[in-house]
């Protein structure tokens, strides 16, 4: 009776193999992941601009359409001054990198105003057609480049005086 000897464990060539494998493997899952968390990033910035710029242009509208009248609408200024139902004054412009009325600032302190541009076609008859355009974009140091877009807004606003 021969006794034979079996080889038991794995050869060096065969462990350089399965760790290399697992490596790649490894770069691979972890540079999906890096792009979702960066593409998870931009897409959240994209809705808190979005929200914000649509509350803004709501709000707008909103003073505008339920003004008792346009008193002053400057496009070289960019300046819209109201008289509101309760016959006080409210301007609304751009200040500093913000829209804002004379009470509020109507866009977020954490993001910045660009573009601001207000045409004002009146005609002989009222009411007035007011557009409105602007982009508006996310101003904090914790985001990476291309974290932060910057989206156009823009409105068409017929205003409907007593």
């Amino acid at each position: 009776m021969e006794l034979t000897k079996t080889k038991s464990g794995f050869s060096l060539i065969e462990l350089l193999v399965v760790v290399g494998l697992t490596s790649i493997l490894g770069l691979a899952i972890s540079a999906v992941l890096l792009t979702s968390l960066t593409n998870s990033a931009r897409i959240r910035a994209q809705s808190k601009i979005k929200a914000a710029g649509d509350y803004t242009i709501t709000q707008i509208q909103s003073l505008i359409r339920n003004s008792r009248e346009v008193t002053s609408c400057n496009s070289t200024t960019n300046t819209i001054v109201l008289v509101n139902q309760d016959r006080e004054t409210t301007t609304l412009a751009l200040s500093g990198t913000a829209i804002a009325s004379n009470s509020a600032a109507l866009t977020p302190a954490n993001q910045t105003v660009s573009n601001f541009d207000l045409n004002c076609e009146p005609s002989n008859t009222n009411p007035r057609l007011i557009n409105l355009a602007f982009d508006l974009s996310l101003t904090s140091a914790n985001l990476r480049l291309g974290e932060s877009p910057s989206l156009h807004f823009a409105t068409s606003i017929l205003v409907r005086n007593e």
